[in-house]
């Protein structure tokens, strides 16, 4: 007698070897000395005919006994095995091409001019040190797409049901993306009438799968061109939910979009306030996820990130700012083409722009380690009685020299400009090179402490490591992006602020970034645990490895887990991976 699950099991093994058929476990039956007693091919036959009239309670039964098997072998691999110690158990989802030589079932011509499958599989990541193991496949007909969203759900459905029970919420599901941005040109043109402004962007990537589809993300008011690899676009690529549908890839591609925006009433893009005294007017960007696509054209997701050559025309009498210094600029007075350096790799929502009538103070500060940080206050439409600049940049000094001295990373831009502006639709934004804020907190006020404008400008500089340098990979991980900016620069006032308590229950409800502390909290815990000489140099390893990249919160504790000497996985598991985040509000960037 052969038991259905030995049968089922050599039937497995021999397709691993590369069996295509039934038949195919006479491979096994030949080396009984490797596989013990094997099932004749009727008695195989049969099996699958039996099993195939209750598909769906067969193949609930394999997958229940996949994953026990699969614990079983993880157990006995111990801190080898995805998920020791409480970590996270990466899930890779990718699709192939599978080619076939006759006609079966699902064979189609495929996008590598192929024909056969394009099944999507499902991987258990070993680590750097491993492979990939196999959870499930999909079968797939060869036309099927590498982006459908009800596959890569159906794929994601069935390598959880092949997991050990008690890891099944412990799993971070990795889709690779099909696209590398090499880098962005974005021209915008300020010197428009109206409500609207117009940006041109050319934008350079590459595909890893020759053939396939992908979206760029673009919400425009109307479309002048749309060319990519010198063929124009026609306008129903551009879907009316913000997505511009880009076909037939290649290897290398070129991207180039013309188009009209709208200036921004609420949320994020790119703003236009007038004073109300004499109709001076300004522009500033607010960069959030999902508002880059509101002045240019980009594929917009913090994971890919890219060098952008910005140039802005600007009319008579202006100044402008971005991320990185200009290196081009009209004569004094006049109107004209505003051209900048080159940036890092920077994700599309960190882009920052500001630009109106030309006034401000310039001064340069000296870091600790003899870095030359310039550093620029300026308030386009400012008037009145205003705070000293040089206040600004002592409270921007101290917490810059502190992160220099406990990150051991230099500030990582050329430039830091303060720029304040009315009607800023948050307190701040910090985006690398260039932090924008309300006007209002250039303004003297009884009710606001000094303490509060340190908080403020300690917060913000912090941005310049934690979501410029380096950023979270994940929506749901964004949250841990403004703890860790809370609580380095808490550490930061405690050290330059003198007789400061950031964290006392007298003084954190009045300082603007309260509405972080609780998440803050946690890394407290974690100082508690390892000390902050190690938290600090935990950042300060992954800022060095990861710069101008993005990081998870596995990364983060791997980091922290080097630098103590314990293993953090399961602390951070249970502490920075729960399974809701508490709702809040913006405040700052």
């Amino acid at each position: 007698m052969h038991g259905p699950g030995k049968i089922v099991a050599d039937l497995a093994v021999a397709v691993a070897l590369g069996g295509d058929c039934l038949a195919d476990v006479a491979m096994l039956r030949a080396r009984p000395e490797l596989s013990g007693p094997v099932a004749s091919d009727p008695v195989v036959s049969r099996l699958v005919t039996r099993l195939a009239g209750d598909a769906p309670r067969a193949l609930k039964a394999i997958r229940a006994a996949r994953a026990a098997a699969r614990q079983r072998a993880w157990d006995l691999a111990g801190d080898t095995a995805p998920g020791a110690g409480g970590g996270l158990v990466t899930v890779d989802i990718d699709a192939t091409i599978v080619t076939s030589c006759s006609d079966k079932e699902q064979a189609m011509p495929t996008w590598k001019k192929t024909y056969g499958h394009h099944p999507l599989a499902a991987f258990a990541d070993h680590g750097p040190q491993g492979s990939g193991e196999p959870l499930a496949i999909m079968l797939r007909a060869g036309n099927a797409s590498s982006n459908t969203a009800s596959d890569h759900i159906e794929a994601t459905r069935l390598a959880l049901a092949q997991l050990p029970r008690h890891l099944r919420r412990r799993v971070l599901i990795r889709a690779s993306s099909t696209v590398d941005v090499v880098s962005y040109d974005v021209f915008v043109d300020l010197t428009g009438e109206g409500d609207t402004f117009c940006s041109r962007t050319e934008l350079g990537f590459r595909c890893r799968r020759d053939g396939a589809s992908v979206f760029a993300d673009l919400q425009v008011v109307g479309v002048r061109r749309m060319i990519l690899n010198g063929e124009d676009l026609p306008s129903r690529d551009l879907h009316g939910d913000g997505r511009l549908e880009l076909p037939r890839l290649g290897d290398e591609n070129t991207l180039n979009v013309e188009a009209e925006f709208s200036y921004a009433q609420e949320g994020g893009g790119l703003y236009r306030v007038a004073d109300s005294g004499d109709g001076t007017a300004c522009v500033y960007s607010k960069g959030i996820e999902a508002r880059a696509p509101r002045i240019f054209c980009c594929f917009d997701q913090p994971d890919l990130r890219a060098p952008m050559n910005v140039a802005v025309r600007a009319p008579a009498g202006w100044c402008c700012r971005a991320n990185f210094p200009s290196v081009a600029r009209p004569l004094d007075g006049e109107g004209g083409v505003w051209r900048f350096a080159p940036t890092s790799p920077l994700a599309p929502y960190l882009f920052a722009l500001c630009a109106g009538p030309e006034q401000g103070t310039v001064l340069a500060a000296e870091s600790d380690r003899g870095q030359r940080v310039p550093l620029t206050v300026w308030a386009p439409l400012a008037v009145g009685d205003l705070l000293p600049a040089e206040l600004f940049l002592g409270l921007v000094r101290q917490p810059l020299r502190y992160y220099e001295a406990a990150l051991g990373v230099r500030y990582p831009y050329p430039k830091c400009d303060l720029v304040f502006v009315p009607a800023y639709p948050a307190l701040a934004f910090s985006a690398p090179g260039l932090i924008t804020f309300q006007e209002r907190l250039l303004e003297p006020s009884e009710t606001r402490p000094l303490l509060y404008l340190a908080s403020v400008m300690a917060h913000e500089l912090a941005h310049a490591w934690v979501g410029g340098l380096v950023d979270m990979r994940y929506d749901r991980d964004m949250w841990f992006q403004e703890a860790l900016a809370t609580y380095i620069s808490r550490c930061a006032l405690s050290e330059t602020q003198s007789g400061s308590a950031p964290w006392s229950a007298a003084t954190s409800p009045s300082l603007p970034d309260h509405a972080y502390a609780n998440d803050a909290a946690a890394l407290c815990q974690l100082e508690e645990l390892i000390g902050r000489p190690a938290v600090m140099s935990g950042l300060a390893s992954l800022m060095k490895h990861h710069a101008h990249r993005t990081i998870t919160i596995d990364d983060l504790a791997r980091s922290w887990s080097r630098a103590s000497g314990r293993d953090l996985r399961r602390w951070a598991t249970e502490t920075l991976i729960p399974a809701t985040r508490p709702g809040g509000h913006e405040q700052a960037r």
